[in-house]
């Protein structure tokens, strides 16, 4: 098959079904496995082609956690273009459909701290898709997919909404369906909102909301008729509540994704995963791995008996107390051992820390602080969904040279003060996937990272900003930064913002600085910038401006 020659590899057929076909193939240039989605073009009109090819562009265009990731778009160079072929991220687990299917199988309910993680889970999906003014529009069992620990993604645009039609109204039309699509009304967000409760509702009760073998008669039902509340026995009454709020009919009167998501925190907060979790089975033990930390420190002979801090011994130890003896399991190489605040090491050499956290937090400021032996942080499954504050979460952290931070969900955090603060062994962080909307304040947030060489901050909104001072302090080794998306209507603080960064040539701030008020030092001594490219940019008008370009000795153009 064309597609395949090269670059992929095929291992074998997961779904051959009447309008596409689904492989599992391996990427021979990264060795890693993937999803070749192959969809019959002669099955759809060439509007629907184009449609699915618009929506898999933008998708493709997002990097984002709990939406799943779009590697290549194909067209089969066969002979008379049969296949439209999408290349996505390879799910181990498969889709929640089969998972559904399993329980109703063996008539065994759906853990309910399980349910509540994986709605979370798909309303931060749906969030981030409406976010980038993305309507989903198919939202089903088969486009979420389940990870490890059951980590939830949605998929993309498949064929089914553009093969059932309503003769008399053109709409497609499945179990998952709203009311005002059936009806012909210009679809809006709220569509996935019902889809979402449909979901919901199958979750808890292992059946469809509405069901009929008849193309009509399931249309009225949706249209018309209530849900059978009788089912929802695996159900408690918050969850029971929120499926009506989902299935309102009206879709005026519909809550949003952000209603919704607000909800499900004010559950997820006061949830706690039981220790007899971990004694049960596997399944239970994988919710509880759901919100774990791995740490990797290298104690080296002239460091013994040194310290790890968990959290910073002194203030923090006021402002940060949900890391404790009640609320946090440790295991060093395998064994538990009683939680402390820090813990002496014995002897030289690797030691793998797992930080296994029953209840989620709300607070990660100073959470590393200081750790300085500390060389890799795993947080893929670590938790962070009602986090406000990262303040200095791993300040200090010199020798850390590993740090995924992909999974790491930031939707509340507002402080991101000296988060990487001295993290001067870090060559990449990748911050690609930050949702950075209720950020207040991001001063020293890379200060003193002196060997970062690549900050992508393209996806970064900063919008709600006040505080920017010495935001890139001491980033020796960037040579540019595009901060051209950066709203910074509000910032009034950019003292010493980019103070010392030697190696930076050209920097491009065309929608800075309209309204700051200091900006003091503020490239002082970027002594290799030439160029800096701006518009809004007009030192003139601010109130202190002393030694802003000192020992800019190359730069062409002061901004004036």
């Amino acid at each position: 098959m064309g597609v395949f020659a090269n670059k992929y590899e095929r291992i074998q057929e997961l779904n051959n079904g009447q309008y596409s076909k689904v492989y599992l193939v391996n990427n021979t240039e990264t060795k890693t496995n993937a999803v070749i989605k192959q969809i019959k073009i002669q099955s759809l009109k060439p509007e629907e082609l184009k449609k699915i090819k618009m929506e898999t562009k933008n998708l493709s265009l997002i990097n984002y956690c709990h939406i799943i990731k779009y590697y290549d778009i194909i067209e089969d160079d066969k002979k008379n273009n049969k296949y439209y072929s999408i290349v996505m991220e390879y799910f181990e687990n498969g889709d929640l459909r089969n998972f559904i299917d399993v329980h109703k199988r063996d008539n065994k309910p759906i853990d309910i701290n399980l349910i509540y993680l994986i709605i979370l889970d798909i309303c931060l999906g749906i969030k981030e898709l409406h976010l980038n003014n993305i309507t989903h529009e198919d939202i089903n069992p088969e486009k979420i997919f389940i990870g490890n620990n059951y980590k939830i993604k949605i998929g993309g645009p498949g064929i089914s909404k553009y093969l059932l039609k309503n003769p008399s109204t053109g709409a497609s039309i499945n179990n998952y369906t709203s009311p005002e699509l059936i009806k012909g009304i210009e679809k809006n967000k709220k569509t996935d909102i019902w889809s979402l409760g449909c979901l919901i509702y199958e979750l808890c009760s292992l059946n469809k909301c509405f069901e009929s073998n008849n193309f009509f008669d399931l249309a009225k039902k949706i249209s018309e008729s209530p849900y059978d509340k009788n089912k929802l026995n695996n159900c408690n009454k918050e969850l029971k509540d929120l499926i009506e709020l989902c299935l309102e009919k009206d879709d005026n009167k519909r809550p949003d994704i952000n209603q919704i998501y607000k909800i499900i925190l004010k559950v997820i907060s006061k949830f706690e995963i039981p220790k007899t979790y971990i004694k049960i089975d596997d399944i239970n033990s994988k919710i509880l791995n759901r919100n774990e930390i791995t740490i990797i420190i290298e104690i080296k002979k002239e460091d013994i008996n040194e310290n790890i801090y968990f959290i910073d011994n002194t203030e923090s130890h006021e402002t940060f107390k949900e890391l404790n003896e009640s609320n946090t399991d440790l295991y060093i190489n395998g064994k538990k051992f009683e939680f402390q605040k820090y813990y002496k090491f014995p002897k030289e050499g690797t030691y793998n820390i797992i930080l296994k956290i029953k209840k989620m937090l709300t607070d990660c400021s100073y959470m590393f602080y200081g750790c300085d032996n500390i060389i890799n942080i795993d947080l893929s499954n670590f938790e962070t969904h009602i986090v406000t504050n990262m303040t200095e979460m791993f300040c200090g952290c010199n020798n850390l040279l590993n740090l995924d931070l992909t999974s790491l969900n930031t939707s509340n955090v507002t402080n991101m003060k000296n988060m990487f603060f001295l993290c001067d062994g870090l060559t990449n962080i990748d911050v690609t996937s930050f949702d950075t909307n209720n950020v207040v304040d991001m001063s020293g947030m890379f200060f003193w990272c002196t060997n970062l060489v690549n900050l992508n901050l393209s996806y970064f909104n900063t919008n709600k900003v006040t505080n920017m001072s010495g935001m890139f302090f001491g980033c020796k080794n960037l040579t540019n930064l595009n901060l051209s998306n950066f709203d910074t209507d509000k910032v009034e603080d950019m003292r010493a913002m980019f103070y010392k960064c030697e190696n930076l040539i050209s920097l491009n701030l065309t929608s800075f600085g309209k309204n700051v008020k200091d900006m003091s030092e503020m490239f002082y001594f970027c002594k290799s910038l030439t160029k800096i490219y701006a518009l809004y940019f007009k030192p003139s008008k601010f109130t202190d401006k002393t030694n802003m370009f000192a020992g800019c000795d190359n730069l062409i153009d002061k901004i004036v």
